[in-house]
């Protein structure tokens, strides 16, 4: 009789970490396609663009700076692998609207955001809002995710170290030579 018990039990445990994990995926997700807008939409206000390539470059700078940054701090803070598997769902996302407009003109046309050149209302524009932004913010929060893991996980190595201009050789030996230094109890003042 004990043996359908723990079968039911050892079933409830991984439907409900199914659950849990897709909740968490979903917060993640959440995370890095509004809380990218969110944080972004002030920011964007201190650059001021004058074509819409300028508009484009803008975009696409900040949201990748802003999910990269975003998704590396909320793995930092709540250390949730779902964090680093988001860029799949905007990568399927990606691929869905490529699929969804073959036979429309050129694919980088219509993803890359140069179709903007026509106006907000032109199809590819709408292909760039809609698939290509959104594939951006989940792709680079996936990334900002997966180096803070790496990080935590494995440590730096030295050119990592030189990236983030910390050089723990130099304190090392700024220390050294620091507790070699003579007191001020052995001076002659005159």
């Amino acid at each position: 009789m004990s043996g359908p018990i723990k079968d039911d039990t050892s079933r409830m445990t991984k439907v409900a970490a199914g659950v849990r994990n897709t909740l968490f995926w979903l917060l993640n997700l959440v995370a890095a396609l509004f809380g990218t807008a969110v944080v972004g939409t002030p920011l964007s206000r201190l650059f001021h663009p004058h074509t819409i390539t300028d508009v484009l470059i803008r975009t696409y700078a900040l949201d990748a700076l802003i999910a990269f940054v975003l998704g590396f701090f909320v793995y930092r803070q709540w250390k949730s692998s779902m964090a680093k598997w988001v860029g799949l769902g905007g990568l399927c996302w990606f691929l869905f609207g490529t699929l969804l407009g073959v036979g429309q003109g050129s694919l980088w046309h219509r993803m890359s955001g140069t179709a903007c050149e026509y106006g907000l209302q032109a199809i590819g524009c709408r292909y760039f809002f809609v698939f290509t932004l959104p594939t951006l913010r989940t792709v680079l929060y996936s990334v900002g995710a997966w180096l803070c893991w790496r990080v935590r996980a494995h440590g730096t190595s030295a050119l990592e170290d030189a990236l983030l201009l910390r050089f723990p050789g130099a304190s090392v030996a700024t220390e050294k030579h620091e507790s070699n230094a003579p007191s001020g109890g052995g001076q002659v003042h005159g």
